[in-house]
């Protein structure tokens, strides 16, 4: 068994100094693989940031009649509180109304009227799994009856935008996550094949002596595994020199590109190192 495994070895490190100019763009398809990985990853997220920060601004507010007592709004208060998917409530008084207006609009118009027409309201924030048209008119529907609420307001429009754009969105990134995955395999292992074949004579030989296909392909898979674990390694190092360069010249700038996972980069080289080894070996064993 130790006979075997330093044989093993040997016949990979032996394979990679043989075919150096396959191995060089077996490792540079790795790292660029990693990269197109690493873009999808960084856009997905970023996407993901934006219909997030958008749905955090989806409020419910109630418009409240002016003839409403304290008791009747506590006990209003209190009836939105235990309804379900209400996070938070927050009672706009018809001041703090005019003081919210006139900071988006100014004075001006309120200066001409010479009273406030404003009226109080509650603002209601629902938990994320609410934030949809059919849960928001049901909770609506429940209050607008109510005779202390002459009006309930929520931007329908963009409850509308992001239901159909969050569906999309999950369906178009579920297909760019398939076909970068699929992209970056068949790249590495039609590179990695460049590999096989400057060994084919190699190989023959191999199969001619009676050696085993576990014999024959165990040296190309661990070639794989250090290709990949190069090739990610090629890749951090461009991550730190490209952060360096941001940095110094954008020192402002954050992306999650930036923030990427080391282990988890070094792991998916290795994986896409020996998934491609993998697929080659069997391919050209089979021919």
């Amino acid at each position: 068994m130790k006979l075997n495994i330093k044989y093993i070895i040997k016949e990979s490190l032996r394979s990679l100094s043989a075919a150096k100019l396959s191995t060089f763009a077996s490792i540079l398809t790795i790292t660029i693989s990693l990269i197109l990985i690493t873009l999808y990853y960084t856009i997905s997220i970023e996407s993901g940031n934006i219909i997030k920060n958008v749905k955090d601004k989806v409020e419910i507010e109630f418009y409240l009649s002016d003839e409403i007592s304290q008791s009747g709004l506590d006990s209003l208060k209190e009836d939105i509180k235990r309804t379900a998917g209400v996070k938070s409530i927050k009672h706009i008084t018809k001041d703090e109304a005019l003081r919210i207006f006139e900071e988006e609009n100014g004075s001006e118009m309120i200066d001409i009227l010479e009273f406030n027409p404003l009226p109080a309201s509650i603002r209601i924030n629902l938990y994320d799994e609410y934030k949809s048209k059919d849960k928001i008119e049901k909770i609506s529907e429940t209050f607008v009856k109510n005779p202390y609420i002459t009006e309930v307001a929520y931007p329908k429009k963009m409850v509308e935008i992001i239901e159909s754009n969050s569906s999309s969105f999950l369906f178009y990134n579920l297909i760019i996550l398939i076909v970068v995955i699929l992209a970056s395999i068949f790249l590495v292992s039609n590179t990695i094949r460049l590999v096989i074949a400057a060994k084919r004579k190699n190989i023959e030989i191999k199969k001619l002596l009676g050696a085993t296909k576990g014999l024959i392909q165990t040296p190309f898979l661990i070639d794989g595994v250090i290709q990949g674990l190069v090739g990610s390694l090629l890749f951090i190092l461009v991550m730190i020199i490209f952060r360096l360069i941001l940095q110094t010249t954008y020192s402002e700038l954050t992306l999650n590109i930036l923030n990427v996972n080391y282990f988890f980069v070094i792991g998916t080289g290795i994986l896409l190192g020996l998934t491609g080894s993998y697929i080659s070996i069997k391919r050209f064993l089979l021919n």
